[in-house]
C-alpha cells in the first residue's frame, strides 16, 4: 500500500452521495499527469504536464501526493486538469474546463517514493470527460436548496466561461469548496463538485440540476447578477 497520513472527515461526503446521487467520487488536486512518453524527471516540481485527456488503455507515470491511499493494484477516480489549470486552476484557465475529465485508474506500480509524494505508474481504465458528463450521467433535479448543508464561505467568487461557471470559496485558505456547473437549455446543471481542507482534497461528479434558490443563493454570496444564461 502506498499511503500519505492523513483523516477523513465525512459530512459533506454524505451530503454529496446520499442527499445528491453523486455516484463517483475521486482525488482532486492529488494526482498530477507527467506529459505522455516523458522520462522521470530529476525535479518533482519542475516537469512537463499532460495538456490532453489521456486514454483508455495507456499506462501513464503520475505524481501523487497526500492524501493518496490506494493499495498495489486497486483502483480509484481523481480529477484530471491540463498542465495550466492542474497548476493555476480554472480561476486562471477557464478554458481548460472543456479539456478536463474524471479518470479511473489502476495503481499498477510505484516508481520512486519519496516522504511527502511519488511517482507511479497507472493504466487508465475510464474516462469522462466534464464536457460530457452530462450525456454519461442521467439528470437529477434538486429538491429545495443543498447549499443549506454545506459550510457557507465569506470569501466566494464565480466566473463564467461560454456556458460553464465555476464557483469557488474558502475560509482563510483553511478550507474550501468549488463548484463547476453548466448552463443547458435555461438550466443550471451542477456536474463537479470538490472540498478541501489540511488533510483531504475530493472531488465529485453527478448531473443535478439546481434550483432557482439555489441560483439564487450562489449569486447572492459572490455579489454577482450580471452572469448571462443562469436561472434566477
Amino acid at each position: 500500500m502506498l499511503t500519505f497520513p492523513f483523516s477523513r472527515e465525512k459530512h459533506c461526503r454524505d451530503v454529496l452521495t446520499n442527499y445528491l446521487g453523486f455516484i463517483y467520487q475521486g482525488y482532486d488536486s492529488v494526482v498530477q499527469w507527467l506529459e505522455y512518453a516523458e522520462k522521470l524527471p530529476l525535479d518533482n516540481h519542475i516537469w512537463p504536464r499532460e495538456m490532453d485527456i489521456p486514454s483508455v488503455g495507456q499506462v501513464r507515470m503520475v505524481l501523487v501526493e497526500k492524501p493518496f491511499n490506494q493499495q498495489l493494484n486497486g483502483e480509484f477516480w481523481t480529477l484530471f486538469q491540463p498542465g495550466y489549470s492542474c497548476l493555476n486552476g480554472w480561476e486562471d484557465y477557464p478554458q481548460e474546463i472543456i479539456s478536463s475529465a474524471f479518470i479511473h485508474c489502476q495503481f499498477v506500480s510505484s516508481v520512486s517514493v519519496a516522504e511527502r509524494c511519488a511517482w507511479i505508474e497507472v493504466k487508465v481504465m475510464d474516462v469522462i470527460p466534464l464536457a460530457k458528463v452530462e450525456q454519461a450521467i442521467a439528470p437529477e433535479h434538486e429538491v429545495g436548496c443543498f447549499l443549506d448543508k454545506l459550510y457557507c464561505f465569506d470569501d466566494s467568487h464565480i466566473i463564467q466561461y461560454q456556458d460553464w461557471l465555476y464557483y469557488y470559496g474558502n475560509d482563510q485558505s483553511n478550507l474550501g469548496n468549488w463548484m463547476l456547473i453548466q448552463l443547458i437549455s435555461h438550466q443550471a446543471h451542477l456536474i463537479a463538485f470538490g472540498e478541501w481542507d489540511f488533510d483531504r482534497r475530493t472531488a465529485y461528479i453527478g448531473n443535478l440540476i439546481l434550483s432557482p434558490l439555489t441560483c439564487d443563493t450562489l449569486l447572492s454570496r459572490c455579489n454577482r447578477t450580471d452572469l448571462i444564461g443562469l436561472t434566477t
